[in-house]
């Protein structure tokens, strides 16, 4: 398990990413339940908790894929208005 603060601490250096794999974590980032963590049901906080290590395992192999994460915890936490936009990362491909 990546703990949040390391992985915001690393310096890693930007491989390529096809525009389908942005779109792909994209997704994932999309679907992910950003509030697994106040569930009361044992099982769903597991689950969430679970695939939020699997999405930080694989932005931490990317600079791009870290900023996709962090844009979507931004708007999770109201520090943006709106959820991010695929296009917004298909510029940098």
């Amino acid at each position: 398990m990546i703990d949040i603060d390391s992985f915001n601490n690393k310096n890693q250096k930007a491989g390529l990413v096809s525009s389908e794999n942005i779109r792909e974590y994209f997704n994932r980032l999309r679907n992910h339940d950003w509030y697994y963590d106040y569930s009361d049901d044992h099982s769903v906080w597991k689950r969430g908790n679970e695939y939020r290590d699997k999405l930080l395992n694989t932005a931490a192999v990317n600079t791009q894929y870290k900023e996709m994460y962090n844009e979507f915890v931004k708007w999770m936490r109201q520090e943006r208005d709106a959820m991010p936009m695929v296009e917004e990362f298909l510029d940098e491909v």
